[in-house]
Order: C-alpha cells, then structure tokens, then sequence
C-alpha cells in the first residue's frame, strides 16, 4: 500500500509542476516502485526517469 501511495504523489506532484511549467526528472526508482507503478496503471509516462543522477544530469546538458 504504501508504494501506491508514493507512486501516486509523484504522479500528482509531476502533474501540478507541468502546470507551472517545470519538466520533471526522477532518478532512482526502486523496482518494486516501478512495478507498482505499472500494476496500478498509473501513467507516468511523461515523466523523465532515469537510473542515476549522472545519467539525468547528462541529460539536462544536451
């Protein structure tokens, strides 16, 4: 339960920054995160992940 909630906060708080304006990076993702994610069928598909900080940065500088 508790991994659903995390999933869903994250998708709410990607979902209101969008409204600002601000492009969402997430690093880090535990796998049973993800995989609740897919379960629950909560679309996070617009939000940047990444497995590590270095590969996000490396992102933000092309």
């Amino acid at each position: 339960m508790f991994d659903i909630e995390i999933a869903d906060y994250l998708y709410k708080i990607e979902v209101i920054l969008a409204l600002l304006g601000i492009d969402t990076i997430v690093t880090g993702l535990r796998p049973e995160l993800a995989r609740t994610v897919v379960d629950a069928g909560i679309d996070m598909s617009s939000i940047n992940t990444f497995a590590h900080v270095k590969q996000a940065l490396e992102s933000i500088e092309r």
